[in-house]
């Protein structure tokens, strides 16, 4: 659905008022990227205060994957509470009634994504960053009570997969024949991110000031976020230490061992969920989505080279 600027805006403005806190909007502007979600910034004046500078994340019709407000903006409350840099949850539009379609209002908070530019010393500081973001991440209280709580994560992308009609291909079918016969027991389930990389997180003069980008969490087994963050086509948001420094400095910091052969098994798992979700993404795009979408068509046979290569390489038969 394409809503109008002025439209968008007096959605924004009736929301606020519905929330109590009556503002002038001004300045709403599209910002560039996202397959996911459209986002937008917007300054606010409202009674309580100063001007604040905010952001809208909006769901599209079609998107590069399935997205829920209501849920993001539960995880945000959560993080944001457990003192994880990220960006306060503020108003929510679980069912679009004022902007079209579900969305919700967050702080806007400083810095840049882009890591290039930053010196070696400097972005050897922001991967130690990175470790302890995860760490604490990690460490927060969930309840739940399996020790396969990844089981539900799996039969997301399963699912997913079996709703798109644009490739069907062997490879799939054999490799999530594996992950599901495979499943490692989880010592510690936990929060994750779901996307943890470079490019989904802000800096300061190289210091993390915002973690965004939380339409993908889930509870599940924390070596998710370790494995994904070090995809090989994903090698300039990948942490600049080596995998083995970052698991080092993990163990170290969270006081556990990482268990290498579930690690192995969520660095398939990575490449299996990234070509679902581009899979998911072109059927989008054939439903109207944007062209954004087909930016990765060139990604799904590398994932699953990579997923089978790596599946050679560890003597797994599937």
């Amino acid at each position: 659905m394409v809503i109008p600027v002025s439209s968008l805006q007096s959605g924004l403005s009736a929301l606020l008022a519905q929330a109590d806190q009556p503002a002038t909007v001004s300045n709403l502007r599209r910002l560039s990227g996202g397959g996911s979600r459209e986002a937008w910034a917007f300054n606010a004046v409202t009674d309580a205060g100063p001007e604040r500078e905010l952001i809208l994340m909006r769901y599209p019709a079609e998107g590069l994957i399935d997205g829920d407000a209501d849920h993001e903006f539960a995880i945000l409350q959560t993080v944001h509470g457990a003192n994880i840099a990220s960006p306060e949850p503020l108003w929510l539009d679980a069912d679009g009634t004022h902007l079209g379609r579900p969305g919700f209002v967050m702080s806007r908070e400083p810095g840049v994504a882009d890591i290039r530019g930053v010196s070696d010393s400097d972005l050897t500081g922001l991967d130690q960053q990175l470790v302890d973001t995860l760490v604490t991440l990690h460490a927060i209280p969930v309840e739940i009570q399996q020790h396969q709580p990844f089981l539900s994560e799996l039969a997301r992308w399963e699912t997913r997969l079996s709703e798109q009609t644009i490739l069907e291909h062997p490879a799939l079918v054999v490799i999530a024949r594996w992950l599901r016969e495979n499943v490692p027991d989880c010592p510690q389930p936990s929060i994750v991110h779901g996307d943890f990389r470079y490019g989904n997180v802000l800096h300061v003069d190289a210091v993390l000031s915002c973690v965004l980008d939380w339409e993908l969490a889930h509870i599940g087994d924390p070596l998710e976020d370790i494995a994904w963050a070090f995809r090989p086509f994903r090698r300039s948001f990948a942490p600049r230490i080596p995998l083995s420094q970052f698991v080092a400095l993990y163990e170290r910091s969270a006081g556990c061992t990482v268990d290498r052969d579930a690690l192995n098994y969520f660095r398939i798992f990575s490449e299996y969920k990234s070509a679902v979700i581009y899979l998911s993404g072109l059927e989008s795009l054939m439903r109207g989505g944007s062209m954004i979408l087909a930016r990765p068509l060139q990604l799904v046979p590398y994932s699953l080279y990579q997923a089978a290569l790596w599946l050679d390489e560890l003597g797994i038969e599937c």
